[in-house]
């Protein structure tokens, strides 16, 4: 991953080398999402990574950590972008992964609000409430959140800090119910249609039973 880091700076460098004054809006922010849900312990899940505002994008790079002994990473999916271009690095310590993307050709690239660019599928291991899956937002990370963006002209570019919404996941200990007005949704996403709830230990229906 290293080689693809010294390659997108040197593109970038090259861009930026020619910029000028760029102001940019907050409607013009490129922003990297994370999805919200609960699990147990054990489970498989795969979290999508989404953008909003992806406009006129030369490259970025991010990180997506845990808490040791969370999750087990088990590689990346679904990648909208060609290898050549996109790659990730997950340490040894188990708890991040790294991410860079850049347009090879010294272009760009724009993309529907809500796009998955990537699934991030990784095993829940221990137990907690919550388990905080986030980006790392640390200005002096080797891995520092940045997106380099051409202005609608395309002649200019320039690098900032996008905006990241993180990932609040909890972990259940045990299978655990979790109930709305008309189901209840069993940890395994075991759906029980027309239950409302737990009486003593048993099942009530909408019918009483």
């Amino acid at each position: 991953m290293g080689k693809l880091y010294i390659l997108a700076l040197l593109v970038l460098f090259t861009l930026l080398n020619h910029s000028t004054c760029y102001a940019q809006g907050a409607s013009d922010s490129t922003t990297f999402i994370l999805t919200s849900r609960k699990v147990c312990v054990g489970d498989t899940i795969d979290i999508p990574v989404r953008t909003v505002h992806f406009r006129r994008v030369a490259g970025f790079q991010f990180a997506v950590s845990w808490a040791l002994g969370q999750f087990r990473f088990l590689g990346v999916s679904n990648s909208i972008f060609p290898t050549s271009e996109f790659d990730f690095e997950a340490p040894a310590s188990n708890t991040r992964v790294n991410f860079a993307w850049f347009k090879a050709d010294g272009t760009s690239a724009s993309l529907s609000d809500s796009t998955q660019i990537f699934v991030l599928p990784l095993v829940a291991f221990q137990p907690g409430n919550p388990a905080t899956l986030g980006f790392v937002t640390n200005p002096r990370d080797q891995t520092a959140p940045v997106v380099a963006q051409f202005n609608q002209a395309g002649n200019n570019i320039r690098e900032f800090t996008p905006p990241l919404i993180g990932n609040t996941i909890t972990i259940l200990a045990v299978p655990t119910v979790q109930a709305d007005t008309d189901t209840i949704t069993l940890c395994g996403a075991v759906r029980i249609s027309r239950c409302v709830g737990f009486r003593y230990g048993r099942l009530i229906r909408l019918d009483g039973t």
